[in-house]
């Protein structure tokens, strides 16, 4: 009869387990201590170190700055001045700090609004905002017709209008002379211009130092000839303007009146060595000082006209 082995054959062990049995292991595991539940429903937290704390704030300021320059980018913000100013105001910040430009005060708003939006709040504040406008009573936009915004000063004077005419007639000539010179040299050939340059070196060979002066203790600023070249005007950074006879360097006259250096001189169209009385005007001098003054050779030290800009 053959050998045969009986097996070992053990019960279903089943998936789940009663709620009796798993509370009788909890508590087994509380008992044994290797279970811990505690008995307070609040929970028990540890606070963070100044250090901690500290880098976590500049960790969302950081965070809070770069959607700020983000949202920036995204932003509407007016170009005029004047709602630029506007917007500020209705928003509660101050309309211009001290040194700030107008494109300075628009980057401001712009960071204003960007802060808001990123707040979550922009809406709130721009309706609020709106509303204070409109009980302050902004007054709507008005359109400016063209010839209001262009600057005009109103003539008072036959005077003035005279003066102006003058002017504007002078201008014309020197302008349609100016013109035609620039025209003519456009026009000259090389071989033209090359001739006159050669001309000119010629000439500059036979130029020798007939007279020399000093003219003034401090370096001088403006030097002209009279329109009949028998006189010389000079201007210096000392203040005061000095005829000289060009021939033999004489001095003639010292005009003093301005207190700082001059910076332009111009004769008289008329102003020659023989045609001038005490009386006539001669020359006119602009200084650093903001005065033009015109001289004659009557009174050296008070000018006949000045002239302030």
């Amino acid at each position: 009869m053959a050998d045969q082995r009986q097996g070992i054959y053990f019960g279903e062990i089943s998936a789940q387990q009663s709620p009796s049995v798993e509370a009788n292991s909890v508590e087994a595991g509380i008992r044994a201590g290797n279970i811990n539940i505690s008995s307070s429903t609040d929970r028990e937290v540890l606070e963070l170190s100044a250090s901690s704390r500290n880098a976590q704030e500049k960790h969302a300021e950081l965070l809070r700055s770069l959607e700020t320059e983000k949202r920036s980018r995204a932003v509407n913000v007016p170009t005029r001045p004047e709602e630029v100013i506007r917007q500020l105001r209705s928003l509660g910040h101050p309309i211009t700090l001290f040194g700030e430009r107008p494109e300075d005060r628009r980057a401001r708003l712009r960071t204003v609004l960007s802060s808001l939006a990123v707040d979550g709040v922009l809406p709130q504040a721009v309706s609020r905002a709106q509303d204070i406008s409109s009980s302050v009573g902004y007054e709507k936009e008005k359109k400016v017709p063209l010839e209001d915004q262009l600057f005009y000063v109103p003539v008072k004077s036959n005077d003035l209008k005279h003066a102006r005419q003058a002017l504007f007639n002078y201008s014309m000539v020197r302008t349609n002379a100016r013109l035609q010179h620039e025209r003519a040299q456009q026009d000259s050939s090389v071989f033209e211009l090359d001739a006159h340059a050669a001309d000119l070196y010629r000439t500059s060979q036979h130029i020798a130092v007939n007279a020399s002066q000093l003219a003034d203790v401090r370096p001088l600023s403006a030097v002209r000839f009279s329109p009949d070249a028998s006189m010389l005007a000079t201007g210096s950074w000392s203040s005061s303007v000095k005829l000289w006879d060009s021939k033999t360097c004489a001095l003639m006259h010292t005009f003093h009146g301005h207190t700082d250096r001059i910076t332009g001189i111009a004769w008289h169209p008329t102003a020659t060595s023989a045609a001038s009385t005490s009386s006539s005007l001669l020359v006119g001098s602009a200084s650093a000082d903001g005065t033009a003054k015109l001289w004659n050779q009557q009174d050296t030290k008070q000018p006949v006209v000045t002239l302030k800009g």
